[in-house]
């Protein structure tokens, strides 16, 4: 996927992933969770993550700064990615059978 950073004549930044608006949404789409409090990866320094039932807060150290160069932007942003996969994988994770007596 390819992140674009266009800042127009009057210093509007203006961010897409394949041309499409960071929120909520793309969040979801390229972590695998079904809501977030806020804009999700996107917000500037974490957010609430929920998979169903599951809920987390991932409260980044690394604050989203959309006035950096675009290499650290995504940089910060595949790192995101990662550990909310990783988080979403745990929870399916818990899925199985067990005895009960």
């Amino acid at each position: 996927m390819l992140l674009r950073k266009e800042i127009s004549d009057e210093g509007i930044i203006r961010l897409t992933i394949n041309g499409m608006d960071l929120d909520h949404e793309l969040s979801r789409f390229l972590t695998g969770t079904t809501y977030e409090k806020d804009d999700g990866i996107f917000s500037p320094a974490g957010d609430i993550f929920h998979f169903g039932e599951f809920k987390k807060e991932f409260a980044f150290s690394d604050r989203l700064d959309y006035t950096d160069p675009v290499k650290n932007i995504a940089a910060a942003l595949n790192y995101r990615i990662k550990v909310v996969r990783q988080w979403v994988a745990a929870c399916k994770a818990t899925a199985g059978e067990a005895e009960v007596r």
